[in-house]
């Protein structure tokens, strides 16, 4: 490996194509799916800027096919910086899934490996279910990481 960051990894954008990024829970979402055939590991960063009140319910669905026509809820784990990057402790979330806090400025990163993947499901999706309905700002990144190969970082797209 080169010991640059952007070598090692896949950087994904998964904001699914028209999401409004002004109001990101708004009606709620899923992300676009990615393939987790040659990465262990998903990370999603949701960023999130202003906006103070709204809240949303994510989980993660873990995908049999691109379409996909089997999305089955499973567990991961996360941890929330309420503001800067002082990161609370890693949490199990259950398939019911993580509701966030309402606050502006909150980083909320969500992980998943490919062995927690429903059977042989090789993708996998983050959703957002809005609760508190009031606009909040922000994105979501999705980072391929433990590639199982060399080649795994090469590939054209995660995003299928």
């Amino acid at each position: 490996m080169s010991g640059r960051l952007i070598q090692e990894v896949h950087f994904v954008n998964a904001m699914p194509t028209g999401a409004a990024m002004d109001d990101l829970y708004e009606g709620g979402f899923s992300t676009d799916i990615v393939n987790m055939s040659n990465f262990d590991r998903a990370t999603w960063v949701i960023a999130r800027g202003v906006g103070a009140t709204g809240t949303a319910t994510i989980t993660i669905d873990s995908c049999d096919t691109v379409v996909p026509g089997t999305a089955t809820a499973i567990p991961f784990v996360y941890a929330v910086a309420s503001s800067g990057d002082t990161f609370g402790a890693v949490t199990s979330a259950t398939a019911a899934g993580y509701t966030t806090a309402a606050g502006a400025g909150s980083t909320v990163i969500v992980e998943v490996n490919a062995s927690e993947l429903s059977g042989t499901n090789k993708f996998a999706r983050l959703t957002v279910t809005e609760g508190t309905d009031s606009p909040v700002s922000g994105s979501v990144v999705c980072i391929m990481s433990q590639p199982r190969s060399i080649a795994g970082t090469d590939t054209t797209t995660a995003i299928v």
